[in-house]
């Protein structure tokens, strides 16, 4: 006996529905209070508004050796973005602006853990029409990698924050090697500097953030595959490895990098744990 047809949702039913992904992401185990979901509304507005009036400004120039680019937007394949937590705001603007939004059927999204602050990014890309998958090394790990291999064999490329969602800052976690292994897609690492860059030098990560009209310079490293039979052994070499790129990646960036604000400001006489960004662009303009 065939099973009916299921019929249409109509337009209100419809309307339901998307605002309803919109919230949770079609999880309705994420519970969130009052204020945290009046947080989350903020930061879905501010990510709109840095999107149009920052994103939108900043000048790119980038460095792909291995052509990873060309084969993105021509749909070829699909990849993992490697990127440390305090670049992911900046690697998502590239690729928003000049993949998803002129590529409507281009598939790229964040794996973001299932925590408020999580969800803080995850919403604001919802509303950008995005997609992410959730799950991290502290929140629901088995369930985010099982979702993040079945969005990579679907043609998903997937961002994965390396040291995220706590640290330690620049240290490789292993879930893009794993997810690397299961799905058969090859790792690729990006960094990107700024010419002018406001940093949270108070976060774990020393946050950064381009500021509008800035000047971009964004690599991608070569993609790195991972066997499916690797054993344990190997899948440990392969993040070390792995983590030697990004760390080399991160310290050039991190001299190209240029800091016009701290937030917080640092008080009078007050000892900063800056990196020597600062020091280095200000050598470079002598």
């Amino acid at each position: 006996m065939s099973a009916a047809p299921s019929q249409p949702l109509s337009e209100s039913a419809a309307w339901q529905a998307y605002d309803q992904w919109r919230l949770t992401g079609g999880n309705r185990r994420l519970a969130f209070s009052f204020k945290q979901r009046v947080l989350i509304a903020l930061a879905s507005a501010a990510f709109r508004v840095f999107s149009r009036f920052v994103s939108d400004s900043l000048h790119w120039e980038i460095d792909d050796p291995h052509g990873v680019d060309r084969r993105l937007r021509r749909q070829e394949s699909n990849y993992i973005f490697a990127v440390w937590h305090n670049r992911l705001i900046g690697a998502v603007s590239y690729f928003e602006r000049y993949h998803t939004r002129v590529q409507r059927d281009q598939r790229l999204g964040p794996l973001v853990s299932e925590s408020f602050d999580g969800e803080l990014i995850a919403r604001a890309i919802r509303d950008c029409q995005g997609e992410n998958v959730r799950g991290s090394s502290s929140h629901n790990a088995v369930a985010g990698l099982r979702q993040a291999v079945d969005a990579l064999k679907g043609g998903l490329s997937l961002f994965v924050t390396g040291d995220g969602p706590k640290g330690p800052r620049y240290q490789l976690k292993p879930g893009c090697i794993m997810a690397a292994k299961l799905s058969g897609r090859p790792i690729v690492p990006v960094i990107w500097s700024s010419s002018r860059a406001l940093q949270f030098r108070k976060s774990w990560d020393q946050l950064l953030i381009p500021l509008r009209g800035a000047r971009m310079h964004l690599t991608l490293g070569a993609p790195l595959f991972v066997d499916e039979g690797a054993s344990a052994r190997e899948i440990a070499t392969a993040r070390r490895e792995l983590e030697a790129v990004m760390q080399t990646m991160a310290r050039e960036a991190d001299s190209r990098t240029r800091i016009a604000r701290l937030i917080p400001p640092p008080r009078a006489n007050e000892k900063t744990k800056l990196r020597k960004v600062q020091q280095v662009a200000a050598e470079r303009r002598m």
